[in-house]
């Protein structure tokens, strides 16, 4: 009688015909679907819209009429980042997505730009070394965060950047030496700057990142090559400047020289953080009464990660972002913090990554025992994160997809576009101006954003009898702030 010997059970795996590279893909894509579907939820309801956000709006529809705004352009952004969302904005709201408004496809290209960072994000945690559970966390702190929750679904050029300058620190880590990614880094990091300048603060922690292998004959021609690459794609826009004979100061037109003099010498600033009810320290408290879990945890988690000397550049990063809002005491706005909040979910998952590898090695368990450790660490953790999602950031996240914050800026919208005659002229904010002067020929003096009246000296050429040409004014709580936030409060106004 034949002996058969017992066959072993077969493990049940995850996609287990999947290799690691492609588990990662499938991963890192599953990521951000869950990120765009999250996105998308109450896209236009909730957070209120904002003047910023019409006016990239309108300036990336104005590239399909050949221009780099509906008014005169003053050099007041470089324009890379509309130009990179008119496409796709065009594309969305051609077939009425997410509700059919021409802002509301601005912030649909918002939240395709977050999901593109949170694949990037996940893609550089794992060049990084992490774990692929410490990964997946960095990714989930970003997507359920309140504070970038609400920022990240907005149409800012903060978050049109986010792929570009993380692109860039992913071309930093090749999975194997080379000099062309380092390259590309540059041009990377040079339309990143393009779309958002702040992003430069960056610099420092890409030539940190760039030169932290010990062994690398080639790290001399990588920064190099880098920094050429980099400074050629930044030098085309001064020579746009140039080529458009606005490059220094003139008395008759705007120059790119009294652009830079206004938003570093001459523009109000924000008071300094250790003054005594000073708008920095406003600005930070807000931060943290959104979500003091990210803050708290990405302190923590950027020390630890000090362990390792391929991530040290998250805390020179995090350093040199934060110098502006302690030491400065220029104009700082709130969508400042977008281009950290990647690093800051990073820091935390480095932290948790680094605390697990020392864990493993102090406990120095057999294979058995550390499984069993590794599913008891687990099941706090995920009791710790239903702790803090249930009490701070679930509430948060149900606000989000269930308010609608925009509902007066609905009936005002529909009031103009069907109660207004045509021919008259009408004063709407920013965030109004794409949808209305949509319907009435895109004739930015006919519908006119509320701040060109004073700031815009062609209002002069096409309504010489000054305010009195306006026929209809939109007021509401986002226009009288802006108005005052931009000193337009003078005798003159209607």
């Amino acid at each position: 009688m034949a002996l058969v010997a017992p066959v072993p059970p077969v493990p049940l795996r995850f996609l287990p015909h999947l290799g690691r590279q492609q588990l990662d893909t499938c991963i890192g894509l599953g990521l951000a679907l869950a990120s765009a579907v999250l996105g998308l939820a109450n896209l236009t309801g909730s957070p209120g819209l904002a003047e910023d956000e019409g006016t990239y709006t309108a300036q990336a529809f104005a590239a399909f009429d050949g221009r780099l705004a509906p008014y005169t352009y003053w050099y007041d952004h470089p324009p890379v980042g509309w130009l990179s969302m008119a496409l796709p904005a065009w594309l969305l709201h051609a077939v009425g997505l997410p509700d059919g408004t021409f802002i509301g496809a601005a912030r649909g290209v918002a939240v395709l730009a977050t999901a593109l960072s949170v694949v990037l994000l996940y893609r550089l945690s794992r060049l990084l070394r992490l774990r692929r559970g410490a990964a997946i966390l960095g990714c989930l702190l970003l997507v359920l965060s309140p504070l970038s929750g609400a920022l990240l679904r907005q149409a800012y050029l903060d978050v049109i950047a986010l792929p570009w300058l993380l692109g860039t620190f992913v071309l930093l880590f090749p999975p194997r030496s080379a000099l062309r990614p380092h390259i590309l880094a540059g041009v990377c990091f040079a339309l990143a700057v393009l779309t958002k300048e702040t992003t430069a603060l960056a610099g420092p922690a890409l030539l940190v990142a760039l030169m932290h292998r010990k062994r690398w004959s080639t790290c001399t021609f990588s920064v190099v090559g880098f920094l050429a690459a980099g400074a050629l794609a930044l030098s085309f826009y001064p020579l746009m400047a140039l080529l458009r004979g606005e490059l220094l100061h003139s008395s008759d037109k705007v120059s790119l020289q009294d652009a830079l003099a206004y938003q570093f010498l001459t523009r109000s600033g924000s008071v300094g953080l250790f003054e005594a009810g000073s708008a920095r320290q406003e600005l930070l408290g807000s931060w943290w009464a959104q979500d003091p879990w990210l803050l708290g945890l990405e302190l923590l988690g950027a020390l630890i990660a000090l362990a390792r000397r391929s991530r040290r550049w998250i805390l020179v990063y995090l350093v040199f972002a934060a110098a502006p809002l302690v030491l400065g005491s220029g104009y700082l706005p709130a969508m400042y913090i977008i281009a950290s909040l990647p690093f800051l979910a990073l820091g935390a998952a480095a932290g948790a990554d680094a605390a697990w590898g020392l864990a493993r090695r102090r406990l120095a368990l057999d294979g058995a025992k550390q499984a069993r450790v590794r599913r008891a660490l687990g099941a706090l953790a995920c009791l710790t994160a239903l702790s803090v999602t249930s009490q701070h950031w679930a509430p948060a996240l149900t606000q989000r997809l269930s308010e609608d914050a925009n509902a007066d800026w609905r009936r005002a919208l529909e009031y103009v576009q069907t109660q207004v005659p045509t021919e008259d002229t009408v004063l709407v904010p920013y965030s109004m101006w794409q949808d209305v002067a949509f319907t009435r020929g895109n004739d930015p003096w006919r519908v006119i954003a509320t701040e060109k009246l004073d700031l815009d000296s062609a209002f002069a050429t096409h309504h010489p009898q000054g305010w009195r040409g306006v026929t209809w004014v939109v007021v509401g709580p986002i226009v009288t702030q802006n108005i005052e936030h931009l000193g337009l409060t003078g005798p003159e106004r209607p």
